[in-house]
């Protein structure tokens, strides 16, 4: 079902992260009026591990002041749960890589060109692949994969109407109770058909999320 406001796509392969900065403060639930939007989250304390502003012309310049969002800017970054010095040996957190475009701009016009759910570097990582491409070429994605050799558990939701949204979960595999596909799988859909429902501003909970993890 098309949502009812603009959003959603990502896959952290087609953009460049050229900085790091850390943020004081923590989120929950969901990020308010972050750049135009409002950013779902699941469940856990999310700092930042960097972000970038990105003008119109493409241009970049690192965000140091979260508190100052500006809705007619496009923003890329990520977000983690757990010990943001530790990452890789903290098997609990939750990444989240995320871009939001603003209509008009040179990656947002460059983002709308591609289906990134085509993207499969391996076909055996691929759990779960949906693309909706509606009338006016708007489109929504989403897409699962597992990559062993990096411990990883992927979940991406795209969105491209006007404005593009890009967010991407990634678990270790680790610290899931089952890494089985079908499993996999079946946390995807909850996940996306919950994010689903925050950007049409239905209700939504994440908390299931819990019971999927060590």
């Amino acid at each position: 079902m098309k949502p009812k406001t603009i959003i959603i796509s990502f896959i952290s392969l087609f953009f460049i992260f050229i900085s790091h900065v850390k943020a004081n403060e923590t989120f929950s639930g969901k990020i308010s009026n972050f750049y135009g939007m409002d950013m779902p989250l699941l469940p856990g304390d999310f700092s930042f591990v960097f972000a970038d502003e990105i003008g119109m012309d493409g241009s970049f310049r690192s965000v140091e002041d979260f508190s100052n969002s500006q809705p007619n800017i496009s923003i890329q970054g990520e977000l983690r749960t757990g010990n943001l010095d530790a990452y890789i040996s903290d098997a609990n957190s939750i990444s989240l890589n995320f871009a939001v475009l603003q209509d008009g701009s040179t990656e947002n016009d460059y983002r709308k060109s591609f289906y990134a759910c085509n993207v499969v570097r391996d076909a055996t990582e691929l759990v779960s692949t949906n693309i909706e491409v509606f009338n006016d070429n708007s489109f929504v994605e989403n897409c699962s994969f597992i990559f062993p050799e990096f411990n990883f558990v992927s979940y991406n939701y795209n969105y491209c109407l006007g404005n593009c949204v890009e967010i991407n979960y990634t678990f270790f595999i680790t610290n899931l109770k089952n890494s089985d596909k079908n499993v996999v799988n079946e946390l995807g859909i909850r996940i996306y058909d919950n994010l689903e429902r925050a950007f049409n501003g239905d209700t939504y909970d994440f908390n299931f999320v819990e019971t999927y993890l060590n």
